[in-house]
C-alpha cells in the first residue's frame, strides 16, 4: 500500500464512532505525535453524527500566537495543537465564551482533565493501543510478533510516524527485525513531561 493511499485508511482506534458527543463542551485527543491526534479530529468533523458537517473556525497549533486569534464566529472551535499551559488558559476563555472545543493536545490529560471539573469533557488516548500498530504494520505486509510491538509502544508510544522511521531507516519487511536493529542503534526513549510548559 502506497504512503498515499495509507494516509487515507483511517483506524478508529479509539473507538468514538458510536459514543454520544453532542452533550460534550470540549473533547481532547491526546497523545504522542504521529500518533493520529490530527487525523481523529478530521475522522470526527467528516463523519460523526454530532459533529458531521458542522461550520468550524480552525486555530493553527504550534505552538498559538493567541494575540493574532480573532474571536471565532462559530460555535464549534478546532485548536491543531496544545503545546503550552497557556494554550489551556485561552480555551477555557473560548469554553467560557460559549464555544465548543475540539483539540488535539500534547499536555498532560490530568491538566485538560481539569477542564471536565466545569465543562463536560471527552478525552481520548491517541497513542496506547498496541492494536493499531499491529493493523497498520498487517495492511502493509510486514511481518511483526505481538511481543515486540507492545515493547515498541510501551517505549515509544503506539504512534505511526515513529513505526514509519523505524521501518525506512532499518528496511526490511519485518517489523521485528528492523525494531531490533533500531534499538540497538538508538538511544531514544519516550519522553513525557512531568508538567506542562508555560
Amino acid at each position: 500500500m502506497s504512503a498515499r493511499n495509507e494516509a487515507v485508511f483511517y483506524d478508529d482506534h479509539v473507538n468514538f464512532s458510536d459514543i454520544d458527543l453532542g452533550r460534550h463542551r470540549v473533547v481532547v485527543f491526546y497523545g504522542a505525535s504521529g500518533s493520529g491526534k490530527s487525523t481523529c479530529i478530521s475522522r470526527l468533523l467528516d463523519t460523526h453524527r454530532d459533529f458531521e458537517g458542522l461550520r468550524h473556525a480552525r486555530i493553527a497549533g504550534g505552538p498559538i500566537d493567541w494575540s493574532a486569534v480573532d474571536p471565532p464566529s462559530e460555535r464549534l472551535v478546532v485548536i491543531d495543537e496544545m503545546l503550552l499551559l497557556r494554550d489551556l488558559a485561552h480555551v477555557t476563555g473560548l469554553l467560557r465564551a460559549g464555544h465548543v472545543i475540539v483539540a488535539a493536545s500534547h499536555l498532560p490529560s490530568w491538566l485538560t482533565g481539569a477542564l471536565g471539573a466545569v465543562w463536560p469533557l471527552r478525552q481520548f488516548a491517541t497513542d496506547r493501543d498496541p492494536g493499531k500498530i499491529e493493523r497498520f504494520l498487517a495492511r502493509r505486509g510486514i511481518g511483526f510478533s505481538r511481543g515486540v510491538v507492545r515493547d515498541y509502544c510501551k517505549t515509544y508510544g503506539a504512534t505511526y510516524t515513529d513505526a514509519e522511521i523505524i521501518l525506512e531507516h532499518c528496511g526490511g519487511r519485518d517489523f521485528d527485525r528492523a525494531y531490533r536493529s533500531f534499538a540497538r542503534r538508538c538511544d531514544i526513549a519516550l519522553v513525557r513531561p512531568p508538567r506542562a510548559l508555560s
